[in-house]
C-alpha cells in the first residue's frame, strides 16, 4: 500500500513487511533483480493501493475513489516486488500470509493467484488453514475470465481453490 497517498490521509495503516525477494524477473520467470526482504512495505508497482483503496480509500474528500469501509484499518504485507506483471515468489506469499495470520489480520486479500488447484499437496493449502484456523477471513483472485469462465478458473486456480476461500474472479 502506499500509505502515503492522498487517499489514506487519516487512514489507520499498519506498515507490517515486505517479504518480496525479487524486484524484477525475465520472460521465463527467472529472477533477474534479487532483493533483501525489508521492512517498508511501500507498494512501488500500484495494484496493492488500487486495491487497499477499493476497500478503504477516505470518502467525502473530493478526491480519488471513496472506499467501501468508512471504519477499517490497513495492513500494508508486501509479497511481490516491482514487477510490473505481478510475478512474484511462493514463499515470500506464504511467509506473508502467516506474518499477517499471527499480527491479528481479519481480512487477508490476496489479489493474486497461480494457476494450480488447492490439492492436499498444494503449497498454499496449508497456509491457508493456519490463517483460517487463527480466525482470518481469506478472500483470493481467481483470475479475471469472466462470467462463462468463473468455475474453472476457481477450481484451477491457486489460493483461491483453498477450502474456506471467498474467491473472486472478473
Amino acid at each position: 500500500i502506499d500509505y502515503r497517498h492522498e487517499d489514506f490521509v487519516g487512514r489507520s495503516i499498519i506498515r507490517g513487511r515486505d517479504f518480496s525477494t525479487c524486484d524484477l524477473y525475465d520472460t521465463d520467470d527467472r529472477c533477474t533483480a534479487p532483493k533483501d526482504r525489508g521492512f517498508d512495505p511501500m507498494d512501488h508497482q500500484g495494484h496493492g493501493t488500487h486495491v487497499a483503496g477499493t476497500i478503504g480509500a477516505i470518502t467525502n474528500n473530493n478526491l480519488g475513489v471513496s472506499g467501501i469501509m468508512w471504519d477499517v484499518t490497513l495492513m500494508a504485507v508486501k509479497t511481490i516486488g516491482a514487477d510490473t506483471e505481478g510475478r512474484g515468489e511462493s514463499q515470500d506469499i506464504i511467509d506473508g500470509i502467516v506474518y499477517a495470520a499471527d499480527n491479528g489480520a481479519d481480512i487477508i486479500n490476496l489479489s493474486l493467484g497461480t494457476e494450480t488447484s488447492c490439492s492436499l499437496g498444494s503449497l498454499y493449502k496449508d497456509v491457508i488453514d493456519y490463517a483460517i484456523g487463527k480466525g482470518a477471513i481469506v478472500v483470493a483472485a481467481a483470475g479475471n475470465g469472466g462470467p462463462d469462465h468463473i468455475g474453472d478458473h476457481v477450481r484451477g486456480y491457486s489460493p483461491a481453490s483453498c477450502d474456506g476461500v471467498i474467491a473472486v474472479s472478473a
